[in-house]
């Protein structure tokens, strides 16, 4: 809870209920699920399967097909744990909005620990105690390459900079009006605002 943007997400996942979250990465291409951080990785090297290993495999593999095969190679998405298919971390974002809730009852050690950070003017030690039934996440890496050069993505102040090389399409998505990535007959369209429409209640 060091940084603003972990502690908006504590604050997400503490008022509402998420029945399933995904994250959007670049690096590789993959669709993962629990667990991902190095206390389930067994003496083989090989990931603990979670809880609920079974519906999250399930889900995984529906995702993986439903993306379709990708034209360049003729393969799905390669769908496993993020131990197994990527790689194991600690303080994982996938792990913690996963298991944060309850994680501590069956582990030892607890690896959720309570935090009470001084930057940014503090964050109350409260705040990073968890319900039991609060925290599911996917982890999904979409894209094989990495934004190159920040520098010249924008700042949010100014105009962002869209087809900077090499460049993903999640970056395209939301920085180029002219921008489209077709697969299997399922079209994304790039768009600067992403806004959504106001409705009015009565």
């Amino acid at each position: 809870m060091e940084t603003t943007a972990a502690r908006a997400l504590n604050e997400l996942w503490r008022d509402h209920l998420f029945q399933l979250g995904i994250t959007f990465h670049a690096g590789r291409e993959c669709i993962t699920y629990e667990w991902g951080a190095k206390n389930h990785v067994k003496e083989s090297g090989k990931s603990d399967k979670s809880p609920d290993n079974l519906s999250q495999q399930q889900l995984s593999r529906v995702m993986s097909r439903f993306g379709g095969k990708f034209e360049d190679s003729a393969q799905y998405y390669p769908d496993g744990t993020m131990n197994d298919v990527v790689y194991a971390v600690d303080g994982g974002m996938e792990d913690w909005g996963y298991a944060a809730s309850w994680e501590n009852e069956y582990t030892t050690p607890k690896p959720i620990k309570e935090c009470n950070p001084s930057s940014f003017g503090g964050y109350p030690a409260e705040k990073t105690r968890y319900n039991n039934a609060t925290h599911r996440t996917y982890y999904v890496q979409a894209i094989a390459t990495v934004d190159q050069d920040w520098a010249t993505q924008g700042t949010g102040e100014d105009i962002p900079v869209p087809k900077v090389k090499p460049q993903t399409h999640i970056v395209n998505a939301r920085t180029n009006d002219d921008w489209l990535y077709s697969n299997n007959g399922r079209v994304v369209r790039g768009q600067t605002v992403w806004t959504s429409q106001t409705v009015k209640i009565v």
